[in-house]
């Protein structure tokens, strides 16, 4: 047999296979140019003896040769239903996935046979375009997931069951309100074809009642989904990373106890907030959420969440790593953590010394940015001083913006002092150097201002900077990381702390791509669904953009949404001569973009077959 062909024995698949292999053909155009084309091969048993048969032919197949008998291998389980979604070599996953669901197409019969009839090339028109690119890779992976599994075992109808999964991939599809996930389905969407299930007639109160009943099961719902993802992708979960994030109500929102005024991240100080806190792994997968009122307190968010979920772990010889901000690292909660025998490492609070002679040496080094590192303390927790290049060139960016904006509102407020029209009580100048003060309190604890007055007049008003060596020091690009796990090399304690900017990006997903915000509702339970949808979603985007990950392919959910957006299925038109009409349900054939995404996430190409529709 020659060099280039690999056998595996599929007698026990296809009854009358004997071998299953990959052949590269040369071939000689017309101008002398040679081609090369590899084929899927076949040896069969006959009366005759063996014969060669081809299954499928290839292409110009870019893997490497020595790759060829393991996607050959993975073909062969992909036939036999065993998808795998930790292979090593994630491309010969994706590509015997592909070839797979090529023969199996093949092989099927067609579901409805479509008589051919003669029709008229200018009668040919088109109607009712649905999007099912992202519905199909949303659906897809909301199978893998098993959550429509999970909602037929917690007692949901086969219409609930459509309705759950319906507002799910809405927050994933086409973010938005309950009504706005209706217009959705109703206009634009082929998800009803898609789930067998007539969407269109579809009322805003059943969005509303699936979304409570959604939230009545939350935790058995996270309890599956963290089970379920870590058996899909082998994760470690290793280190549980926690922040909280706030989002903001429209509306007065007077009966929702959570509703609170507190201090917006969207500057949204005229509304009231809810806040949320989120779990994840160092893979960005959420283990649980919880949401407080809008004024809650980091420090006090904490205990209630990691203890429980550090105690969760299947694996209880391997610890757990919690890493937290800065504004959740009180002295009181790391005393927990220690007490619970957790590992943490987290940005300290408090500033530590550092010896004049204390020497910083380089931990990262690249044209963006030049990173040292020293231990400054060791005894029950080990400290280290981060000194970024980046991050001070960052900061003094900052430092002299508000500087420049603190002296320049002072010089209009002096200048007022001997123009007409102006504030010049002295009381009244006071109050607004103390508003000034408050707006720009990252700098101006570092100013002195004086004003003279003259009886109960302002006459003159001056400033310099005071301690500009603490200004110095706030604006070092320099700080502190805390870690009680002493084992741990200083990279190590780094990069784990970097760890952090995983939740900032799951934050920034749920807020920008998800539909997190605003919230509409006025009633507790149902702003607290309307949250949940979108956590639910967010684990569909990161289980897409893992998946992607392993293939080499780092687009973001919202980019891969937008290449979907415009695959469509759509009715086609015709007549013939005696203006009969005939109306057949079709695909759009997808471009070669959208076939690499559907082949990279395991998903089937042809979800739906062509249908012709009775006039």
């Amino acid at each position: 047999m020659p060099k280039n062909m690999f056998m595996l024995d599929l007698g026990h698949f296809f009854s009358v296979i004997i071998y299953m292999y990959i052949r590269q053909v040369k071939q000689r155009g017309k101008k002398g140019v040679s081609y090369i084309y590899h084929r899927l091969v076949e040896i069969i048993r006959t009366e005759k003896g063996p014969r060669q048969r081809t299954i499928l032919s290839l292409g110009n197949l870019t893997l490497p040769q020595e790759k060829w008998a393991s996607l050959v291998t993975r073909i062969q389980a992909n036939l036999q239903g065993q998808t795998s979604f930790v292979e090593e070599d994630a491309q010969i996953e994706s590509l015997a996935y592909y070839y797979a669901q090529q023969i199996i197409n093949k092989e099927r019969p067609q579901r409805e046979s479509i008589p051919a009839v003669e029709v008229l090339l200018n009668s040919t028109e088109l109607g009712d375009s649905r999007t099912i690119g992202a519905e199909s890779v949303g659906l897809g992976w909301l199978r893998y997931l098993k959550l429509d599994q999970l909602f037929r075992d917690l007692g949901f109808t086969p219409r609930q069951v459509n309705l759950a999964i319906l507002t799910i991939l809405g927050r994933l599809i086409f973010p938005g309100s309950e009504r706005r996930t209706r217009f959705w389905v109703r206009r634009l969407s082929g998800l009803g074809e898609l789930l067998g299930d007539n969407l269109k007639r579809l009322s805003k109160n059943s969005l509303y009642d699936i979304s409570d009943r959604i939230y009545e099961q939350k935790e058995k719902i996270e309890k599956h989904l963290c089970e379920r993802e870590r058996d899909l992708f082998k994760l470690k979960e290793h280190i549980l990373i926690y922040d909280l994030t706030n989002t903001y109500l429209e509306g007065g929102a007077k009966r929702n106890s959570k509703a609170k005024f507190g201090r917006s991240k969207e500057k949204r100080s005229d509304c009231r907030l809810i806040t949320m806190g989120l779990v994840i792994d160092e893979d960005g997968f959420p283990k649980q959420s919880r949401f407080f009122t809008g004024n809650q307190s980091e420090p006090e968010s904490l205990k209630e969440m990691i203890l429980e979920l550090a105690r969760y772990r299947l694996d209880q010889n391997d610890p757990v790593t919690v890493v937290i901000d800065a504004g959740i690292a009180t002295d009181k909660n790391l005393e927990m953590l220690r007490g619970a025998e957790i590992s943490y490492v987290v940005v300290s609070r408090r500033q530590y010394r550092i010896p004049e002679s204390h020497e910083l040496e380089t931990l990262l080094e690249d044209k963006n940015n030049h990173l040292q590192v020293s231990v400054v303390e060791e005894g029950e927790e080990k400290v280290l001083y981060i000194k970024s290049e980046g991050k001070v060139l960052k900061e003094q960016s900052i430092r002299s913006r508000f500087e420049q904006l603190f002296e320049e509102e002072l010089d209009q407020l002096a200048r007022g002092l001997t123009q007409k029209n102006k504030t010049k009580r002295y009381d009244k100048v006071i109050e607004r150097v103390g508003r000034l003060k408050e707006k720009y309190k990252r700098v101006s604890s570092f100013y002195e201002v004086d004003v003279k007055r003259e009886g109960n007049l302002a006459v003159a008003l001056s400033y310099g900077q005071k301690n500009a060596n603490g200004l110095e020091e706030k604006y070092s690009g320099g700080y502190f990381l805390r870690t009680n796990c002493l084992k741990l090399e200083k990279k190590e304690i780094w990069d784990i702390y970097n760890l952090i900017r995983r939740i900032e990006r799951s934050f920034e997903s749920l807020k920008s791509d998800l539909g997190f915000r605003p919230i509409y509702h006025q009633k507790e339970s149902r702003s607290d669904a309307h949250l949940f949808i979108s956590v639910l979603a967010y684990h569909l985007l990161n289980s897409i953009e893992h998946r992607l990950r392993m293939c080499k392919d780092f687009r973001s959910w919202d980019t891969i949404r937008m290449i979907l957006s415009n695959h469509t299925r759509v009715t086609l038109i015709q007549r013939d001569r005696n203006n009969q009409s005939y109306r057949l349900r079709i695909n759009v054939t997808p471009n070669e973009d959208q076939s690499k995404i559907y082949r990279q996430l395991l998903v089937k190409e042809t979800m739906l077959q062509p249908k012709l529709i009775p006039n």
